[in-house]
């Protein structure tokens, strides 16, 4: 995930009071993790991504639910 124009601050808003209370709702869902990449290298390493975040879900995971469609389209 890279935030568009907002501050990284605004993310981290989103990130913990928007999106993980609506992701908790996924049904399945086990857990969840987010990661900042600390540095950049190599070649086209400005394209990388700062934030990263992966959740584990059980065989039936419930994405493409609606309520996690909701989750990663918020304002």
């Amino acid at each position: 995930m890279a935030p568009s124009e907002k501050p990284v601050e605004d993310y981290h808003k989103w990130f913990d009071e928007e999106h993980i209370d609506m992701l908790a709702e996924v049904p399945d869902l086990r857990s969840g993790s987010r990661f900042q990449l600390l540095k950049r290298s190599g070649d086209n390493g400005e394209d990388a991504s700062i934030f990263i975040s992966a959740n584990q879900n059980d065989d039936e995971n419930g994405l493409g639910v609606p309520i996690w469609k909701k989750s990663i389209d918020t304002p």
